[in-house]
């Protein structure tokens, strides 16, 4: 009897340093340190296509960049969505990213990857790529231009990022400010654009290829 009891007692020890020792193995998610962005990429599953090519850019400042390919037979895209915003990480250690839509859940899976959480049973994973660059896919974005001596500064409304805005088509722009008596005022805007970083990580300026519409009455 004394016997059982002293292995009991060593089991029920052991299980709990196993569990203690589980929680501080856990992976957790690691912030980006410096100006470049930290950036994941891999292959979702798709129900009617070949996969799903998916990028995530990660900054320092706390903003990020989300692509998705979604890809035809011949492993080309057929078509490319993307979301912008700002990610924190949560009292858990996971990623959280919250742009357009719900948020993003993301846990960490090892070191070096990030797993989506989905209702899929199929695993939704991203691996670091230190071989990849600054995000500078041509993208629809919402804003409020402020124009000084007439020249436009676009704030992005989901991620905060600021920069002159430039670009031919941003004359057009300038046009329907001054016709619709802005003055000074901040005008809420929708564009297409490129980002263009400098060296250092930071935002140089919006290069406008086309000017989309001025909404009135609207803000951030």
């Amino acid at each position: 009897m004394r016997c059982f009891l002293v292995s009991v007692v060593l089991t029920t020890l052991v299980a709990g340093c196993g569990g203690e020792a589980s929680e501080r193995s856990a992976p957790r998610f690691s912030p980006p340190a410096g100006p470049a962005p930290a950036v994941y990429r891999g292959l979702f599953p798709c129900e009617d296509c070949p996969g799903i090519e998916t990028t995530l850019w990660l900054r320092s400042d706390h903003t990020f960049f989300w692509r998705q390919r979604y890809l035809g037979d011949a492993g080309e895209p057929l078509m490319t969505t993307h979301n912008l915003g700002r990610w924190e990480a949560d009292s858990e250690g996971a990623l959280v990213l919250r742009g357009s839509g719900p948020p993003r859940r993301l846990v960490a899976d090892a070191p070096d990857a990030l797993v989506l959480e989905t209702p899929s049973r199929s695993t939704h994973r991203l691996s670091l790529d230190s071989d990849a660059g600054a995000f500078t896919d041509p993208i629809r974005i919402e804003g409020v231009a402020v124009v000084e001596n007439g020249a436009a500064v676009l704030t992005e409304c989901r991620t905060g990022l600021a920069a002159p805005a430039g670009g031919a088509d941003m004359r057009r722009f300038l046009r329907q400010y001054r016709s619709l008596g802005y003055r000074g005022k901040p005008a809420f805007i929708e564009v297409e654009a490129v980002l263009e970083w400098s060296d250092d990580g930071t935002l140089r300026s919006f290069a406008v290829d086309r000017f989309v519409t001025i909404k009135p009455g609207r803000a951030c």
